[in-house]
């Protein structure tokens, strides 16, 4: 049976919501320590986010920032909310707000243009809209 990429197994949505909940709180919490990328950060990311969940083969959760993260595709599933996790770590890093949602994802949205975009290299269109997304974020506060 082929590995279905880039779709996420079925009845896993509110696990992996919860998933990246607790990552997020976590990456918060160690922003002031300034951590290092690595790829064994990354790795632990993904892991995190697919604790729990039933994957369709063994190796799918085993095997840099947003745009790059996202063209390089190390993963089966999950490289696009890994993306936005790098987004928000280094905001984090800077002292900034998360500001990147994580499942942002949408069919014919700016996001998904941007990231299309960045993919082939061309990162003006995610600087632009991550610009937006922090002054807005900036502008209303966390709960905006």
């Amino acid at each position: 049976m082929p590995i279905p990429w880039n779709d996420d197994p079925p009845g896993a949505a509110a696990l992996l919501r919860r998933n990246l909940e607790a990552l997020l709180s976590r990456l918060i919490e160690q922003a002031p320590d300034r951590l290092a990328p690595t790829v064994s950060l990354a790795q632990g990311w993904h892991r995190a986010i697919f604790d729990g969940v039933h994957l369709p083969v063994p190796y799918y959760a085993s095997f840099i920032a947003h745009g790059e993260w996202a063209r390089i595709h190390p993963f089966a599933n999950g490289n696009g909310r890994t993306a936005r996790l790098w987004a928000n770590w280094c905001a984090l890093r800077y002292g900034l707000p998360l500001f990147v949602r994580l499942r942002p994802r949408a069919t014919g949205s700016l996001y998904a243009a941007a990231a299309a975009d960045s993919m082939a290299g061309d990162h003006r269109a995610t600087i632009s809209l991550f610009a937006a997304w922090l002054e807005e974020r900036l502008r209303t506060g966390p709960g905006g």
